[in-house]
């Protein structure tokens, strides 16, 4: 119970910071995110499907205009970049995967992320994919629940 309490004086005592300007700092961030707060391995997974599904229809409908396979493979990583990117670093902070399951995408702090970050991340996943998924995997195992690319870009998938 003095943890507890220790965890809310100093929760106060950082939002009242934040609300003159400040920002919060790690520990308090980290102490509010475990009590519940992080997107577990499932949901993820979940979303991931229900975004896979969008972008497939996406290339599907727009695969009769590139006969060239070249182009179509250039045109769906970009498709999937601004997918992923713009709809993380928007105010909804998630995919319609993610926001189907009820979480979102932050930064380590839980604020925002720009699309530079964004960006960043999504790209990151090359790494989690070319280690047999190993990356993705990870999501299930580390303490925040970040996958490879959430270490790599500083970022954390929370409830929302």
């Amino acid at each position: 119970q003095t943890l507890f309490n220790q965890f809310c004086r100093d929760f106060v005592e950082q939002l009242l910071n934040t609300l003159q300007g400040g920002e919060l700092t790690p520990q308090v961030a980290a102490g509010r995110l475990s009590f519940g707060g992080i997107g577990g391995f499932w949901k993820r997974f979940a979303a991931v499907l229900i975004d896979v599904i969008i972008l497939f229809v996406i290339g599907f409908i727009m695969s009769p205009a590139f006969s060239d396979d070249t182009a179509g493979s250039i045109l769906g990583i970009i498709i999937a970049w601004l997918y992923f990117a713009s709809m993380e670093s928007s105010s909804k902070q998630g995919t319609p995967g993610k926001m189907a399951l009820g979480i979102k995408v932050t930064g380590l702090n839980s604020e925002r992320i720009g699309f530079g970050r964004a960006t960043g991340r999504h790209f990151a996943k090359f790494l989690s994919t070319i280690s047999l998924l190993i990356g993705y995997i990870m999501a299930a195992f580390t303490g925040k629940k970040q996958a490879l690319h959430d270490i790599i870009a500083g970022t954390l998938v929370i409830n929302k």
